[in-house]
């Protein structure tokens, strides 16, 4: 065995799909999930085929749309159970993965690194720009009310 291991090459294959979550969605996605990487051989086989390009960009909106109506299911039915421990697990789990908001440079170019820092200059900004909005919507009245 000792000898194998050191005169016959080998390779360490690493499955990178083992890290990722799997999703179990309902029959239908599957399906359209199945017919999608269907057309998808089909249409690399014969990548100028414009009716199979059509059909595919078809069924990937299908898949997405299917998708979405998924969650949107799965969300409506934490929202109707009330239950308060699935919906902060529900909760907890989108906010897991949650990456943090980048490096921000403020005004006078210097950056901004505190989460609290962060939400103070977000804030400042959404507040002038919902300041300009609210100006033009009140001229906008006032310019109506005299016509």
């Amino acid at each position: 065995m000792k000898s194998i291991d050191l005169y016959v090459p080998s390779v360490i294959i690493r499955n990178h799909y083992s890290n990722s979550v799997v999703r179990k969605y309902p029959r239908r996605t599957q399906t359209l999930f199945t017919r999608k990487r269907c057309v998808w051989r089909q249409m690399r086989s014969n990548p100028n085929d414009t009716v199979l390009r059509c059909n595919y960009k078809h069924l990937v909106y299908e898949c997405k749309e299917a998708v979405k109506d998924y969650e949107r299911s799965q969300e409506a039915s934490i929202l109707e159970s009330q239950n308060i421990s699935a919906f902060y697990r529900f909760i907890n789990r989108r906010l897991y993965n949650s990456r943090p908001a980048p490096l921000l440079l403020r005004g006078d170019g210097s950056t901004v690194h505190t989460d609290l820092d962060k939400a103070e200059l977000f804030n400042s900004y959404f507040n002038s720009v919902m300041l300009s909005i609210m100006v033009y919507y009140q001229i906008s009245q006032r310019e109506l009310n005299l016509i």
